[in-house]
């Protein structure tokens, strides 16, 4: 059979059950290009509809694709995709826009992957060989001897209706407007379901029935190009207006407007729907805040995708919404949209780049309730370096690894597999758990990887190199917190140190809350510092979005160092640097930052944090002692308390001693309130107007109190316990 034969064959295989897979092609360009052409003709496929991704220029004339451009193709459909992996000036393979890519290859399409044989030897080489080897190869065009048995096919899914789920979907949305308010739907679906363009079709058809306003927000405008699409197409009997990047006018006067996630945290917005996209891409703090705001709100995530979600969403905000939202609905889009159930391609990608790695997750037989901080050992508990060739070779520790990552409600997309693979940097540890049998038993049981730590190696940088950074001319790659560091602090150690960054950790969700991830840490510390002299880390760090959950984790061992001065653009949070100093010389600069940090915090607070959150303020503030303080107020503040002077004559010794307060005391706590006896009522009241400086009109509107008068009511209240 020839490869033109051979590729017709199975096209029409596909065709009729409605999936796709891939070919390799290892031949050279010319033949490439020939049987290529001869294909498109044949089958009769429009040029218009194939695209080509990666190598330096496409062979057929049709749209080009760098390897970094793959969510171009959102929302495009293709008949043919072809993936070049020859070398072009640095432009590597790049896993998120390929998964973004594959998105738009429709059933019965093909996926040709050629020039792979021209990628340099590496460990994340080797792991894509190892996968892309299952699919068919050609390398002659007059002869093939592979079989079309060589591809899976699943019959049984080509008469599936594909649509009934999102019309279903499309009807629960519009439910969130006319039923019960505080009734938020949660909508999940894998990546091809049509979750998106349901967003689209509720938000037309709503808009068309009455003069609404609806906000829609992401993490990203471009992933939303199929919701404004099919909202384009379905607006009925009316017409757009006006039709910008951000905001759409319909000739009725309703509209769709799009807000940032950041701002729409933190602003005041008037809206009769709010769509959260990709949800899971967001911290909690921001989704619950949300909830609270708007009383019909829908959100929806991609549960496995090029964006790297996962069911971390589904586990935290879902247990949430059972508390505070009961009557809350959960639809899941199971069925695709463009291709059928159990596709091959689609297995493929889950199984190659880990996106459904959090399948298996707390699967273990394993009764929660025997785990308990009473019973558990700690030499149960086991931190161990995983080799690059580990990974590669167990393919089901790799997945049990990355599945805890996405289970943990980080962003772990197809890169982060890639990445881990391709930098010698990068150390993967695997926190594990031995049972303990009784000596009758003949074999212990196997260990369970129940967390993992990815860690960065970093700095050791020369004195020209740290100038140039410091002067904003170089930023090397690999040495993030190295560079952030030396050039916020404006000093030299932190680059000239040896440092290890935690970039991810993870513990699996049923072992969470028993100390298991903090005794990581520690184990980590001690394997840091147990190698030979010259090659020693002389401190962790780790950055994050600081929220409070966060913050008090990481301050049981970490000192705070450094702070943004603005959100997130995606998470609303903004970013904090803590570092462990390991060596003397660490500590040397580690203790003189923290100082300087918290003293810069307070100096700026009114200024750049004006929107902080109070429980995240207060955790940033916090310094925990052993001894409780006992706190005294000045004649001044006393006098205020008891009812005289004016709170203007008095603000700087207010301001100072509810800076000293937070630094021992973290109200928002409820440990702290069980252990001090000391209340957080009118706390809230006393951070707005005093540390934050809020205008009179604004703290009472937002506490609900009458003006001025009632506010320094609760401000003189609040001082009140500490006279005597």
């Amino acid at each position: 059979m020839s490869a033109l034969n051979y590729l017709t064959t199975l096209s029409s295989k596909l065709r009729l059950v409605n999936q796709r897979v891939a070919v390799q092609l290892q031949l050279n360009d010319a033949d490439v290009h020939q049987l290529l052409m001869r294909f498109i003709e044949h089958q009769k496929i429009d040029i218009t509809r194939t695209a080509w991704l990666g190598g330096n220029q496409s062979l057929l004339g049709c749209p080009h694709y760098t390897f970094k451009q793959g969510q171009r193709l959102l929302g495009q459909e293709v008949e043919l995709l072809v993936v070049d992996f020859s070398p072009v000036g640095g432009n590597s393979f790049d896993a998120n826009s390929f998964n973004a890519a594959l998105g738009a290859l429709v059933g019965g399409g093909i996926l040709f992957i050629v020039n792979f044989q021209s990628l340099t030897d590496s460990y994340q080489t080797q792991w894509l060989k190892q996968h892309f080897n299952r699919w068919p190869c050609i390398e002659n065009l007059s002869t093939n001897d592979l079989s079309l048995d060589y591809v899976e096919l699943n019959l049984s899914s080509a008469n599936v209706n594909q649509y009934d789920q999102q019309v279903e979907a499309v009807a629960a949305i519009e439910k969130v407007v006319t039923g019960h308010r505080r009734r938020p739907l949660v909508l999940n679906a894998n990546r091809g379901r049509g979750k998106t363009a349901s967003l689209g079709m509720a938000a037309a058809n709503l808009m068309s029935q009455q003069v609404m306003k609806i906000v829609i927000t992401a993490p990203s405008i471009n992933a939303l190009n199929p919701l404004f699409e099919f909202a384009d197409k379905t607006i009925g009997q009316f017409t757009w207006l006006s039709q910008t990047r951000t905001e759409w006018h319909l000739s009725n006067g309703s509209q769709l407007h799009f807000i940032a996630p950041d701002e729409l945290n933190i602003s005041e917005v008037d809206a009769d729907l709010v769509l959260v996209d990709e949800a899971a891409a967001l911290p909690l703090p921001m989704l619950k805040n949300f909830v609270k705001r708007f009383h019909r709100l829908v959100f929806s995530s991609t549960i496995h995708g090029y964006e790297g979600c996962g069911r971390g969403f589904s586990i935290k905000f879902m247990q949430w919404l059972n508390r505070h939202r009961p009557g809350w609905k959960h639809i899941e889009l199971t069925q695709p949209i463009r291709w059928s159930e159990n596709d091959p391609l689609e297995s493929w990608s889950f199984e190659t780049f880990l996106l459904n790695a959090d399948d298996g997750v707390s699967d273990f037989n394993l009764n929660i309730n025997d785990i308990n901080a009473e019973s558990l050992e700690l030499s149960q508990i086991e931190l161990n370096l995983v080799s690059k060739q580990q990974l590669i070779k167990n393919a089901e520790l790799f997945r049990s690894i990355f599945g805890l990552l996405v289970t943990a409600h980080y962003q772990t997309t197809p890169n982060d597999v890639m990445q881990v693979l391709a930098s010698d940097e990068i150390q993967v540890y695997q926190i594990t758990y031995q049972p303990i049998v009784s000596k009758s038993e003949d074999a212990l049981d196997k260990p369970k990887v129940i967390g993992c730590l990815l860690v960065n190696i970093e700095g050791g940088l020369d004195s020209q190199l740290i100038k140039d950074i410091q002067l904003g001319v170089r930023r090397p790659k690999g040495h993030l917190a190295a560079a952030y560091l030396t050039n916020h602090l404006a000093i030299d150690q932190p680059a000239e140190q040896i440092s290890a960054r935690i970039m991810r950790i993870a513990v699996d969700p049923i072992w969470q809350g028993y100390g298991v991830g903090s005794f990581a840490l520690q184990k980590l510390q001690q394997q840091l510092t147990l190698v030979d002299v010259a090659s020693s880390v002389d401190f962790i760090s780790v950055s994050f979005g600081a929220t409070a959950e966060l913050i008090n984790f990481w301050k049981k061992s970490f000192q705070l160092v450094s702070i943004g001065t603005r959100r997130d653009h995606a998470s609303g949070c903004y970013s904090v640097f803590m570092v462990q100093a390991l060596s003397e010389r660490a500590k040397h600069w580690v203790e003189p930052a923290t100082l300087s940090c918290l003293d810069n915090i307070q100096r700026v607070l009114p200024l750049q944090y004006q929107d902080i959150e109070h429980e995240t303020l207060a955790s940033l503030l916090f310094q925990p002692k052993e001894v409780f303080a006992q706190f005294s107020l000045s004649p001044m503040l006393s006098n205020f308390a008891l009812g005289g002077n004016s709170f203007e004559s008095v603000v700087p010794w207010y301001c100072q001693f509810v800076i000293e307060y937070l630094s021992q005391v973290n109200p928002f706590s409820e440990v702290t309130l069980q252990q001090n006896k000391i209340g957080d009522d009118g706390i809230s009241v006393v951070i707005d107007k005093v540390l934050l400086f809020h205008s009179w009109q604004a703290v009472a509107a937002k506490h609900n109190l009458a003006g001025r008068k009632q506010v320094e009511q609760q401000l003189r209240r609040w001082l009140l316990q500490f006279t005597v």
